[in-house]
């Protein structure tokens, strides 16, 4: 650990509200601005990662014949499943 007295003659950044820092190899320090940016983009990744966690989750059949599919296609959700396809496709 320095002492104050190393702060002395030290490049200043800009004027007024100077902290005398020691950094790590690779650590920065950040503006007001900057931290605010980061705050705001974090943000806006909560909330894609919210609208996408909304989203229900896609059905996915295995199909081991095709007598399943026929059965598939015979229920209330198969019949949906081709109307839907239909009205998608024209």
């Amino acid at each position: 650990m320095g002492s104050a007295a190393d702060f002395i003659g030290a490049q200043r950044y800009h004027s007024g509200g100077d902290v005398p820092a020691w950094l790590q190899t690779g650590e920065r320090v950040q503006s007001r601005e900057q931290v605010s940016g980061s705050n705001r983009d974090m943000g806006r990744m909560v909330a894609l990662l919210e609208r996408i966690a909304a989203k229900p989750a896609a059905n996915v059949a295995v199909v081991r014949s095709e007598d399943e599919i026929v059965n598939a296609m015979k229920s209330r959700a198969g019949e949906e499943a081709i109307v839907r396809a239909m009205q998608r496709n024209g």
